[in-house]
Protein backbone atom coordinates (compact mmCIF):
# COMPACT_ATOMS: atom_id res chain seq x y z
CA UNK A 1 0.00 0.00 0.00
CA UNK A 2 1.15 3.54 -0.77
CA UNK A 3 1.70 4.82 2.76
CA UNK A 4 1.78 8.55 2.02
CA UNK A 5 -1.26 8.22 -0.23
CA UNK A 6 -3.13 6.92 2.81
CA UNK A 7 -1.57 9.08 5.55
CA UNK A 8 -0.32 12.28 3.94
CA UNK A 9 2.59 14.09 5.67
CA UNK A 10 1.16 17.51 4.81
CA UNK A 11 3.58 19.26 7.15
CA UNK A 12 6.55 18.04 5.10
CA UNK A 13 7.61 20.72 2.60
CA UNK A 14 8.50 18.08 0.00
CA UNK A 15 5.11 16.34 0.02
CA UNK A 16 3.44 18.66 -2.50
CA UNK A 17 6.52 18.43 -4.74
CA UNK A 18 6.36 14.62 -4.81
CA UNK A 19 2.56 14.41 -4.97
CA UNK A 20 1.34 17.45 -6.94
CA UNK A 21 -2.02 15.81 -7.74
CA UNK A 22 -3.13 15.77 -4.09
CA UNK A 23 -5.00 18.85 -2.88
CA UNK A 24 -4.23 19.23 0.84
CA UNK A 25 -7.56 21.01 1.32
CA UNK A 26 -9.42 17.81 0.41
CA UNK A 27 -7.61 15.70 3.01
CA UNK A 28 -8.93 14.96 6.50
CA UNK A 29 -6.65 16.72 9.03
CA UNK A 30 -5.53 14.78 12.09
CA UNK A 31 -2.85 17.06 13.49
CA UNK A 32 -0.59 19.73 12.07
CA UNK A 33 1.74 17.42 10.16
CA UNK A 34 -0.55 14.62 8.96
CA UNK A 35 -3.92 14.13 7.26
CA UNK A 36 -5.89 11.11 6.10
CA UNK A 37 -7.03 10.37 2.55
CA UNK A 38 -10.37 12.05 1.84
CA UNK A 39 -12.12 8.67 1.48
CA UNK A 40 -11.25 7.63 5.05
CA UNK A 41 -13.91 9.68 6.85
CA UNK A 42 -14.87 6.69 8.99
CA UNK A 43 -11.29 6.21 10.16
CA UNK A 44 -11.01 9.92 10.88
CA UNK A 45 -14.00 9.55 13.20
CA UNK A 46 -12.32 6.63 14.96
CA UNK A 47 -9.19 8.75 15.37
CA UNK A 48 -11.19 11.49 17.09
CA UNK A 49 -12.71 8.86 19.40
CA UNK A 50 -9.31 7.46 20.38
CA UNK A 51 -9.99 4.25 18.41
CA UNK A 52 -7.34 4.69 15.71
CA UNK A 53 -3.56 5.02 15.68
CA UNK A 54 -1.30 5.44 12.67
CA UNK A 55 2.37 4.65 12.22
CA UNK A 56 4.12 6.15 9.17
CA UNK A 57 7.56 5.19 7.84
CA UNK A 58 7.26 1.62 9.17
CA UNK A 59 8.97 -1.44 7.73
CA UNK A 60 10.12 -4.95 8.53
CA UNK A 61 13.82 -5.88 8.37
CA UNK A 62 13.41 -6.69 4.66
CA UNK A 63 15.18 -4.26 2.32
CA UNK A 64 14.58 -5.71 -1.14
CA UNK A 65 11.45 -5.39 -3.23
CA UNK A 66 10.18 -8.92 -3.87
CA UNK A 67 6.54 -9.47 -2.95
CA UNK A 68 7.22 -13.11 -2.15
CA UNK A 69 10.02 -12.75 0.39
CA UNK A 70 8.51 -9.59 1.87
CA UNK A 71 5.18 -11.37 2.39
CA UNK A 72 6.89 -14.29 4.10
CA UNK A 73 8.77 -11.98 6.45
CA UNK A 74 5.78 -9.88 7.46
CA UNK A 75 3.77 -13.04 8.15
CA UNK A 76 6.40 -15.12 9.94
CA UNK A 77 7.49 -12.17 12.10
CA UNK A 78 11.24 -12.61 11.65
CA UNK A 79 14.05 -11.51 9.35
CA UNK A 80 14.28 -15.00 7.83
CA UNK A 81 11.98 -15.78 4.86
CA UNK A 82 12.62 -19.48 5.49
CA UNK A 83 10.88 -19.57 8.88
CA UNK A 84 7.82 -21.78 8.32
CA UNK A 85 5.59 -20.73 11.22
CA UNK A 86 3.69 -17.49 11.58
CA UNK A 87 3.79 -14.93 14.38
CA UNK A 88 0.04 -15.13 14.94
CA UNK A 89 0.24 -18.91 15.32
CA UNK A 90 3.03 -18.58 17.89
CA UNK A 91 0.84 -16.17 19.89
CA UNK A 92 -1.68 -19.01 20.31
CA UNK A 93 0.69 -20.67 22.79
CA UNK A 94 -0.42 -18.04 25.34
CA UNK A 95 -4.09 -17.78 24.34
CA UNK A 96 -7.13 -19.91 25.14
CA UNK A 97 -9.21 -19.14 22.05
CA UNK A 98 -8.61 -20.37 18.53
CA UNK A 99 -7.77 -18.68 15.24
CA UNK A 100 -9.58 -18.15 11.95
CA UNK A 101 -8.47 -17.17 8.44
CA UNK A 102 -10.70 -15.96 5.63
CA UNK A 103 -9.52 -17.40 2.32
CA UNK A 104 -8.98 -20.64 0.45
CA UNK A 105 -5.82 -21.37 2.48
CA UNK A 106 -4.50 -20.63 5.94
CA UNK A 107 -1.89 -17.85 5.50
CA UNK A 108 1.64 -18.26 6.79
CA UNK A 109 0.87 -15.90 9.69
CA UNK A 110 -1.46 -18.57 11.14
CA UNK A 111 0.50 -21.70 10.19
CA UNK A 112 2.47 -23.63 12.75
CA UNK A 113 2.07 -25.83 15.78
CA UNK A 114 -1.47 -24.74 16.63
CA UNK A 115 -4.59 -25.36 14.54
CA UNK A 116 -6.34 -22.52 12.73
CA UNK A 117 -9.66 -22.78 10.92
CA UNK A 118 -10.24 -21.19 7.55
CA UNK A 119 -13.35 -20.26 5.61
CA UNK A 120 -13.80 -19.13 2.02
CA UNK A 121 -16.98 -18.16 0.15
CA UNK A 122 -18.52 -21.28 -1.42
CA UNK A 123 -17.67 -21.78 -5.07
CA UNK A 124 -20.50 -21.97 -7.59
CA UNK A 125 -21.78 -25.51 -7.90
CA UNK A 126 -20.32 -26.51 -4.54
CA UNK A 127 -21.30 -29.56 -2.52
CA UNK A 128 -25.09 -30.10 -2.42
CA UNK A 129 -26.93 -30.99 0.78
CA UNK A 130 -27.83 -34.52 -0.41
CA UNK A 131 -24.14 -35.23 -1.14
CA UNK A 132 -23.15 -34.03 2.34
CA UNK A 133 -25.82 -36.25 3.87
CA UNK A 134 -24.43 -39.30 2.03
CA UNK A 135 -20.93 -38.43 3.27
CA UNK A 136 -22.21 -38.22 6.85
CA UNK A 137 -23.82 -41.66 6.56
CA UNK A 138 -20.66 -43.12 5.05
CA UNK A 139 -18.37 -41.73 7.77
CA UNK A 140 -20.77 -42.72 10.55
CA UNK A 141 -21.26 -40.86 13.81
CA UNK A 142 -17.65 -41.09 15.05
CA UNK A 143 -14.11 -40.88 13.79
CA UNK A 144 -11.79 -38.18 12.56
CA UNK A 145 -13.42 -37.77 9.15
CA UNK A 146 -16.88 -37.50 10.70
CA UNK A 147 -15.67 -34.85 13.15
CA UNK A 148 -14.01 -32.83 10.39
CA UNK A 149 -17.10 -33.06 8.19
CA UNK A 150 -19.38 -31.90 11.03
CA UNK A 151 -17.05 -28.97 11.71
CA UNK A 152 -17.05 -28.02 8.03
CA UNK A 153 -20.86 -28.19 7.80
CA UNK A 154 -21.20 -26.10 10.95
CA UNK A 155 -18.81 -23.50 9.55
CA UNK A 156 -20.77 -23.37 6.30
CA UNK A 157 -24.06 -22.89 8.13
CA UNK A 158 -22.58 -20.13 10.26
CA UNK A 159 -21.13 -18.37 7.23
CA UNK A 160 -24.46 -18.65 5.39
CA UNK A 161 -26.13 -16.99 8.38
CA UNK A 162 -23.45 -14.32 8.50
CA UNK A 163 -23.95 -13.49 4.82
CA UNK A 164 -27.74 -13.74 4.77
CA UNK A 165 -28.49 -10.13 5.68
CA UNK A 166 -25.69 -8.42 3.79
CA UNK A 167 -27.08 -6.22 1.06
CA UNK A 168 -24.13 -6.65 -1.27
CA UNK A 169 -23.94 -10.16 -2.64
CA UNK A 170 -20.78 -9.44 -4.60
CA UNK A 171 -17.47 -9.93 -2.85
CA UNK A 172 -16.10 -6.88 -1.06
CA UNK A 173 -13.66 -6.23 1.73
CA UNK A 174 -16.48 -4.88 3.91
CA UNK A 175 -18.44 -8.08 3.44
CA UNK A 176 -15.35 -10.15 4.26
CA UNK A 177 -14.92 -8.13 7.45
CA UNK A 178 -18.54 -8.62 8.45
CA UNK A 179 -18.38 -12.38 7.89
CA UNK A 180 -15.05 -12.60 9.73
CA UNK A 181 -16.42 -10.74 12.73
CA UNK A 182 -19.55 -12.90 12.91
CA UNK A 183 -17.62 -16.15 12.61
CA UNK A 184 -15.12 -14.99 15.23
CA UNK A 185 -17.92 -14.17 17.66
CA UNK A 186 -19.70 -17.47 17.04
CA UNK A 187 -16.55 -19.59 17.28
CA UNK A 188 -14.71 -17.71 20.00
CA UNK A 189 -11.72 -17.05 17.75
CA UNK A 190 -9.18 -14.75 19.38
CA UNK A 191 -7.09 -14.18 16.26
CA UNK A 192 -8.43 -13.59 12.75
CA UNK A 193 -6.51 -13.00 9.50
CA UNK A 194 -7.91 -11.40 6.33
CA UNK A 195 -6.24 -10.62 3.04
CA UNK A 196 -7.03 -7.43 1.10
CA UNK A 197 -5.32 -7.33 -2.29
CA UNK A 198 -5.19 -4.75 -5.09
CA UNK A 199 -2.46 -2.39 -3.89
CA UNK A 200 0.21 -3.07 -6.52
CA UNK A 201 -0.34 0.24 -8.30
CA UNK A 202 2.51 0.41 -10.81
CA UNK A 203 0.53 2.42 -13.35
CA UNK A 204 -2.30 4.95 -13.12
CA UNK A 205 -2.51 4.67 -9.34
CA UNK A 206 -5.43 7.07 -9.05
CA UNK A 207 -4.62 8.41 -5.60
CA UNK A 208 -7.32 11.09 -5.74
CA UNK A 209 -9.80 9.53 -8.16
CA UNK A 210 -9.13 6.02 -9.37
CA UNK A 211 -8.05 2.61 -8.17
CA UNK A 212 -6.23 3.71 -5.02
CA UNK A 213 -9.07 6.02 -4.02
CA UNK A 214 -11.53 3.13 -4.39
CA UNK A 215 -9.26 0.93 -2.27
CA UNK A 216 -9.32 3.60 0.43
CA UNK A 217 -13.12 3.56 0.40
CA UNK A 218 -13.17 -0.23 0.76
CA UNK A 219 -10.67 -0.11 3.61
CA UNK A 220 -12.75 2.51 5.42
CA UNK A 221 -15.96 0.54 4.96
CA UNK A 222 -14.29 -2.70 6.03
CA UNK A 223 -13.03 -1.41 9.36
CA UNK A 224 -16.39 0.24 10.07
CA UNK A 225 -18.08 -3.10 9.26
CA UNK A 226 -15.84 -4.78 11.84
CA UNK A 227 -16.84 -2.22 14.47
CA UNK A 228 -20.55 -2.54 13.70
CA UNK A 229 -20.59 -6.34 13.60
CA UNK A 230 -18.42 -6.84 16.67
CA UNK A 231 -20.76 -4.62 18.66
CA UNK A 232 -19.79 -4.47 22.32
CA UNK A 233 -16.73 -6.65 21.62
CA UNK A 234 -15.21 -3.80 19.60
CA UNK A 235 -13.94 -2.34 22.86
CA UNK A 236 -11.96 -5.57 23.37
CA UNK A 237 -10.62 -5.71 19.82
CA UNK A 238 -7.43 -4.65 18.07
CA UNK A 239 -7.28 -4.44 14.27
CA UNK A 240 -3.91 -4.22 12.53
CA UNK A 241 -3.65 -3.23 8.85
CA UNK A 242 -0.14 -3.78 7.51
CA UNK A 243 1.48 -4.04 4.10
CA UNK A 244 4.59 -6.09 3.25
CA UNK A 245 6.28 -2.89 2.04
CA UNK A 246 5.39 0.63 0.96
CA UNK A 247 5.69 2.35 -2.42
CA UNK A 248 8.10 4.83 -3.94
CA UNK A 249 7.81 8.40 -2.70
CA UNK A 250 7.38 9.91 -6.17
CA UNK A 251 5.21 8.76 -9.05
CA UNK A 252 6.84 6.93 -11.94
CA UNK A 253 6.44 7.76 -15.63
CA UNK A 254 3.06 6.02 -15.83
CA UNK A 255 1.50 7.91 -12.89
CA UNK A 256 1.94 4.92 -10.61
CA UNK A 257 4.24 3.95 -7.74
CA UNK A 258 6.70 1.08 -7.63
CA UNK A 259 7.75 -1.28 -4.84
CA UNK A 260 9.26 0.70 -1.99
CA UNK A 261 10.46 0.22 1.58
CA UNK A 262 8.60 1.88 4.45
CA UNK A 263 4.83 2.27 4.49
CA UNK A 264 2.00 3.06 6.90
CA UNK A 265 0.56 0.78 9.58
CA UNK A 266 -3.01 1.30 10.82
CA UNK A 267 -4.24 0.14 14.23
CA UNK A 268 -7.92 0.39 15.16
CA UNK A 269 -10.28 -0.79 17.88
CA UNK A 270 -11.22 -0.21 21.46
CA UNK A 271 -8.22 -2.23 22.65
CA UNK A 272 -5.58 0.34 21.74
CA UNK A 273 -4.66 1.05 25.36
CA UNK A 274 -2.91 4.46 25.39
CA UNK A 275 -2.14 4.59 21.67
CA UNK A 276 -5.50 5.74 20.29
CA UNK A 277 -5.91 9.11 18.62
CA UNK A 278 -2.20 9.44 17.85
CA UNK A 279 0.26 9.37 14.96
CA UNK A 280 3.04 7.22 16.40
CA UNK A 281 6.75 6.83 15.81
CA UNK A 282 9.25 8.99 13.97
CA UNK A 283 8.91 10.78 10.64
CA UNK A 284 12.16 10.86 8.62
CA UNK A 285 11.11 13.42 6.01
CA UNK A 286 10.83 13.39 2.23
CA UNK A 287 13.89 15.35 1.13
CA UNK A 288 16.22 13.64 -1.29
CA UNK A 289 18.88 13.14 1.37
CA UNK A 290 16.44 11.45 3.78
CA UNK A 291 14.79 9.11 1.28
CA UNK A 292 16.02 5.51 1.37
CA UNK A 293 18.18 4.94 -1.71
CA UNK A 294 16.87 8.33 -2.92
CA UNK A 295 13.48 6.82 -3.83
CA UNK A 296 11.67 5.25 -0.83
CA UNK A 297 10.29 6.38 2.49
CA UNK A 298 13.09 5.76 4.98
CA UNK A 299 12.35 2.86 7.41
CA UNK A 300 12.40 4.94 10.60
CA UNK A 301 10.10 2.63 12.61
CA UNK A 302 10.50 -1.12 13.11
CA UNK A 303 7.25 -2.94 12.39
CA UNK A 304 7.79 -5.91 14.70
CA UNK A 305 8.84 -3.70 17.61
CA UNK A 306 5.67 -1.66 17.24
CA UNK A 307 3.50 -4.76 16.80
CA UNK A 308 4.85 -5.99 20.14
CA UNK A 309 4.06 -2.65 21.80
CA UNK A 310 0.51 -2.74 20.47
CA UNK A 311 -0.29 -6.43 20.85
CA UNK A 312 1.44 -7.49 24.10
CA UNK A 313 -0.74 -5.38 26.44
CA UNK A 314 -3.86 -6.13 24.40
CA UNK A 315 -3.42 -9.92 24.62
CA UNK A 316 -1.84 -9.73 28.08
CA UNK A 317 1.30 -11.46 26.83
CA UNK A 318 4.68 -10.93 28.46
CA UNK A 319 6.69 -8.64 26.11
CA UNK A 320 9.98 -10.45 26.79
CA UNK A 321 8.41 -13.79 25.80
CA UNK A 322 6.87 -12.19 22.72
CA UNK A 323 10.23 -10.71 21.72
CA UNK A 324 11.90 -14.11 22.11
CA UNK A 325 9.24 -16.38 20.59
CA UNK A 326 6.73 -14.41 18.51
CA UNK A 327 9.06 -11.89 16.85
CA UNK A 328 12.55 -13.46 16.95
CA UNK A 329 15.29 -11.29 15.51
Amino acid sequence: MDGIGCLAPVGDPYFEVLRPDIDPDLLLPLESDFALHQNLAGLAGLYRNGELALLPAVATAYRNRSHFDAQKIIENGSADPGLRSGWMNRCLARLEGGALALGQDVPLSLRGEYDAANWAPPIRGGARDDFLERLQRMYGPNGDYADLLRAAITMREQSDDAMSDTRQRRASFAQDCEVAARLALENGSQLVALDFTGWDTHAQQGTVQGKFARQMTQLDQGILALKKTLGKEWRNSLVIVASEFGRTAAYNGTAGTDHGTAGTLIAAGGGLENFGGRVLGDWPGLSGRTLYQQRDIYPANDMNAWLMRLIAPHLNIDPSWMRRVVFPV
